[in-house]
């Protein structure tokens, strides 16, 4: 091999690795300030839907300052609630909240496992989330500013298919 191709070839290894060795496939986390959110991810919207709803693995604050969730947008929906899921005599509730405590050390849930954890609804969608898809999505704090994350449609482990059967 010359020196030319090796040249080439340590070029293009280093252009398709570099993604990679950025922080793409180390979960998705990001990081502003001392937040931290681990793998965003939305559900797939059945036919007629237009809400979907984006959950977090984790979402912590590694550093000494608390601070606050306080909006979030998207280029895909209309709008975007944050929302506390609680249950009520038995039944499932949804209630939109101005703003989510992140005190130091680790964060609230915002799993869609998660008995009386957050999460973000993107309501008024422009088109149907799929499996598969990504779109980006801003989260702003009190402190830390805005954050941009990737969030990628997927139905979550353990579910079957989309589930909305809560009150909204």
């Amino acid at each position: 091999m010359s020196r030319i191709q090796f040249v080439r070839r340590a070029l293009l290894f280093c252009i398709t690795t570099l993604p990679f060795a950025m922080g793409v496939v180390h979960g998705h986390t990001y990081k502003a300030a001392s937040l931290k959110v681990d793998h965003p991810y939305a559900t797939p919207t059945p036919a007629g839907e237009q809400v979907s709803t984006v959950y977090f693995r984790a979402f912590d604050n590694v550093g000494k300052t608390a601070d606050e969730l306080i909006g979030a947008r998207v280029d895909i929906a209309e709008r975007v609630e944050i929302r506390r899921s609680v249950v009520v005599d038995g039944v499932a509730e949804d209630r939109v909240v101005k703003e989510v405590s992140l005190p130091s050390g680790k964060g609230p849930s915002f799993r869609h496992d998660a008995k009386n954890g957050y999460h973000l609804l993107l309501v008024n969608l422009n088109a149907p989330l799929k499996n598969g898809d990504r779109f980006p999505l801003w989260l702003t704090f009190r402190h830390a500013g805005e954050m941009k994350v990737m969030v990628w449609v997927q139905t979550p482990r353990g579910a079957q298919a989309p589930q909305h059967d809560h009150k909204h």
